[in-house]
């Protein structure tokens, strides 16, 4: 169904987003996120309409509802760190190329691990000791999986190169370690909150264990939902009128995730666009709108 705005509604829709952008304030239930123009989204909508107007139009474009009623027959659970794999720390220290004595461990909380090697500098790995991107990755894996995160979980790892300049040579930066991320993705749908960083160390001694792998299953509140135009529109609507993102000129572009709330699963319509900042610069602004069946 598509719903078109007449002049008064825009006029209200406008002033409302005006002065929630001058108050600076969030919708209830929406959390917002500014991120570096540099690492943002690329918005490639030809959809060019102001603000809240732009929904009903962007739901179709981008498909919402379909993208949504996947979600709906998705199922995915997890024990969280603390139950997936007992005794898995103990295993990794042996098989971290280092004495397990030089790693500090936190464990605190049960659904993050943190592990650092305090004992071993970047410049002892001699030129010729290191190991390619491809062994990385596999030892990333074989680690993951002893905490119970197989590659069901992460079907992708970001492996890359943190490089270093020195003063005698700022424009030659030499590789110093490997950097591993992983983010949870249930089909094409990415989960906020899962994250995944491991360094190694140029020789693939392991450096460093960044974990935050909670217990997580579906919000059966959400399985089977028939999500609809007519069910998806005055929520997004709403939202996006009463933020900042509904009274900019520019293109909006719309996706769906997950929300992670008391070990449930709960979709999410995100909606990105560019935020002036009056001075001809500008922000992107992401509003995570939590949907309702």
């Amino acid at each position: 169904m598509r719903i078109n705005m007449n002049d008064r509604q825009n006029r209200l829709a406008t002033l409302a987003a005006t002065l929630i952008l001058g108050l600076a304030t969030t919708p209830a239930g929406a959390a917002v996120t500014d991120a570096a123009v540099s690492g943002a989204p690329r918005v490639d909508s030809a959809v060019a309409m102001a603000g809240a107007a732009q929904i009903p139009a962007l739901l179709q474009e981008y498909n919402i509802a379909h993208e949504l009623n996947l979600l709906a027959a998705s199922d995915y659970a997890h024990p969280g760190l603390a139950d997936a794999a007992p005794g898995a720390i103990q295993d990794i220290l042996e098989q971290a190329g280092d004495e397990p004595g030089h790693y500090q461990i936190n464990s605190d909380d049960p659904a993050t691990l943190f592990i650092v090697n305090r004992s071993r500098d970047f410049g002892v790995v001699q030129p010729g000791n290191e190991v390619s991107r491809t062994e990385i990755e596999t030892s990333a894996r074989q680690l993951l999986a002893r905490l119970g995160i197989e590659e069901f979980d992460i079907s992708e790892l970001r492996v890359r190169r943190l490089m270093r300049a020195t003063s005698d040579a700022p424009d030659s930066p030499q590789p110093m370690a490997y950097k591993v991320f992983g983010d949870l993705h249930i089909g094409n749908a990415r989960v906020e909150g899962p994250k995944v960083l491991i360094s190694y160390y140029l020789d693939g001694v392991l450096q460093k264990v960044r974990i935050h792998w909670p217990r997580m299953e579906m919000d059966p509140a959400f399985m089977g939902v028939n999500w609809t135009m007519e069910r998806i529109l005055p929520q997004v609507q709403a939202a996006v009128a009463a933020h900042p993102l509904g009274s900019i000129d520019g293109a909006l572009r719309l996706n769906v995730a997950y929300a992670l709330e008391a070990g449930l699963l709960r979709p999410v319509v995100t909606v990105t666009g560019m935020l002036s900042d009056g001075d001809g610069s500008g922000r992107w602004g992401i509003l995570e709108i939590p949907v309702q069946p």
